[in-house]
């Protein structure tokens, strides 16, 4: 059994990192973080005129955040990716309808409620998925908006310091992109890599990594759960 605390590095926004450090150590897991966010939020566009019975699409909490920053009502219908995703417009007031995967499962949904009224997909400027257009040659009147961009950022000298060092490392991914800033840097430490999908996953192919996992789903809750038993497992190593 390790005595040494495996190294966990987060390259989500600061704010994502941390609460996941909490949600992690909630559950009595001992490890060692390191915040190095490799893209980050801004969160500076307009809210464009939409109909009063538009219905909102959110495919991510930033999303949520960028439509209040720029001053949208809250009381309507709102449908969302997942979990993550729902609480946070729960929170702000919308009234959702969660999908609880990916951006193809959020179109079934959508499909599958065939709402008779213009949609909205409130986005950043890098996302997956294509729903407007997909929903578009469905026959709906959907439309999309970015709101925020999503800047890469450098990363940190201590994330550079671990990647380089012989101490295994642990690194959540949820997005295709953060995958592919990843890969650009040079890893010799033993990298296990927690992927939130099957699109993640493929994005890992460059990154030199000595382990791939995918959670069962794209959720939150499942990559928390995937980390725990990574941590656990590195302590029994």
């Amino acid at each position: 059994m390790s005595d040494t605390p495996p190294l966990l590095l987060l390259t989500r926004p600061q704010e994502a990192s941390q609460k996941l450090v909490q949600a992690l150590k909630a559950r009595d897991l001992i490890f060692e973080p390191v915040i190095s966010p490799l893209i980050g939020i801004d969160y500076r566009a307009p809210l464009p005129a939409f109909a009063p019975e538009t219905r909102m699409i959110f495919t991510s909490a930033h999303g949520v955040k960028a439509y209040q920053l720029a001053g949208g009502a809250a009381d309507l219908i709102a449908y969302t990716v997942g979990s993550a995703t729902d609480l946070a417009a729960r929170k702000a007031g919308f009234d959702t309808r969660c999908a609880f995967g990916a951006a193809e499962d959020l179109v079934k949904l959508i499909t599958a409620e065939a709402p008779d009224v213009p949609l909205l997909h409130i986005r950043g400027e890098h996302a997956r998925g294509d729903i407007a257009r997909n929903l578009q040659m469905l026959g709906f009147a959907a439309d999309e908006a970015i709101l925020y961009k999503q800047p890469a950022l450098p990363i940190t000298n201590a994330a550079q310091a671990i990647l380089s060092g012989s101490k295994p490392v642990i690194a959540p991914l949820y997005s295709p992109r953060t995958a592919q800033i990843l890969a650009q840097h040079p890893v010799k430490a033993p990298l296990s890599v927690a992927a939130l999908s099957e699109a993640v996953a493929k994005a890992c192919a460059p990154l030199h990594k000595t382990e791939l996992r995918i959670t069962a789903r794209p959720e939150s809750e499942q990559m928390l759960s995937l980390l725990a038993e990574m941590i656990e497992t590195a302590h029994r190593d």
